[in-house]
């Protein structure tokens, strides 16, 4: 709401708002994009989200050297954007 307010303050800089909501539409239309291509039968069912939320709980315990090999094996990308301080993190896991 906070921001909201901003957004329509008088004076407020609106360019530097059209920016993050046209790079939201995107990357929400990237998204769908790659679930419509998404094979059916590539669902996650109840037992696979439990063990996967069981190894990732055990991965925060983990060694910094077993969690390099987690996030090698799950291919996360992280990419720092200075000028705006965001972090965006990709996560590809191998099973889709």
């Amino acid at each position: 709401m906070a921001r909201l307010a901003q957004a329509i303050e008088p004076g407020a800089d609106l360019e530097a708002r059209i920016e993050p909501l046209n790079r939201a539409r995107e990357e929400r239309a990237a998204a769908a994009e790659e679930l419509a291509r998404t094979p059916a039968g590539s669902e996650l069912g109840r037992a696979d989200v439990e063990a996967l939320a069981d190894s990732l709980a055990d991965a925060i315990s983990a060694s910094p050297a077993r969690l390099q090999e987690l996030y090698v094996e799950i291919d996360v990308e992280l990419v720092y954007n200075a000028k705006e301080r965001m972090v965006v993190v990709t996560i590809r896991p191998p099973w889709g």
